[in-house]
């Protein structure tokens, strides 16, 4: 395998995460499972922009292969597909608040996507359409994948709806242990993303 195939590699891997997470969600397997497989797709998503900087593919072959003419396109859906199944997964087999969560996100999620596509057809209202996508990665993409991850968290330290109490919280252990674990993953994922939390548009060879 040539060095610059390195980046694909990691954004196909957020597809073989996401389909693992379907078959979660229809299995009703372990919580823990999911934040597993979630955490690490979310990482892939941190090293593949570096990697395809560091290593960027020869001019000849980004024309033409598909999914490296439409490489920004190819890695909006492997994000927006690993999202929408850790969400499923939270709406179906976590809490009452985690399915209210689920549901919010994608109503919300939908709305922004269908004012970003009509605000761009015009040329007048581009530089909205533009702000619309900058404050949807600067204050949504951190904060809910921050939220799954915890929903996921108490889903698997600390038990059923029924056992979820504030001192049941406080006195899990395991709980906490992996939150900072999870905030230390995020710092990561947050210093690797920073330029598209702050950009419109990715800078890197590969779109990120």
């Amino acid at each position: 395998m040539k060095k610059y195939h390195i980046a694909d590699v990691l954004t196909f891997s957020r597809f073989v995460f996401a389909f693992l997470i379907f078959v979660f969600v229809v299995r009703g397997t372990s919580p823990i499972w999911v934040l597993i497989a979630f955490s690490v797709g979310e990482l892939t998503d941190a090293f593949d922009g570096p990697a395809a900087g560091r290593w960027p593919y020869p001019r000849h072959l980004e024309e033409s292969l598909w999914w490296r003419v439409n490489k920004v396109m190819f890695d909006m859906v492997a994000d927006i597909t690993l999202g929408v199944a850790a969400l499923l997964y939270v709406a179906i087999h976590t809490y009452a608040f985690g399915a209210r969560f689920a549901e919010a996100v994608v109503v919300v999620g939908l709305a922004l996507q269908f004012m970003v596509v009509i605000l761009k057809r015009s040329p007048e209202y581009a530089k909205i359409a533009e702000g619309l996508i900058l404050t949807r990665r600067r204050w949504l993409y951190g904060p809910l994948i921050a939220v799954v991850v915890i929903i996921l968290l108490l889903a698997s330290t600390v038990g059923t709806e029924s056992e979820l109490t504030w001192s049941a919280v406080m006195t899990a252990g395991w709980f906490w242990f992996w939150l900072g674990v999870a905030v230390v993953m995020g710092i990561i994922l947050v210093w690797y993303k920073w330029d598209r939390l702050c950009e419109v548009l990715r800078k890197d060879s590969r779109g990120r």
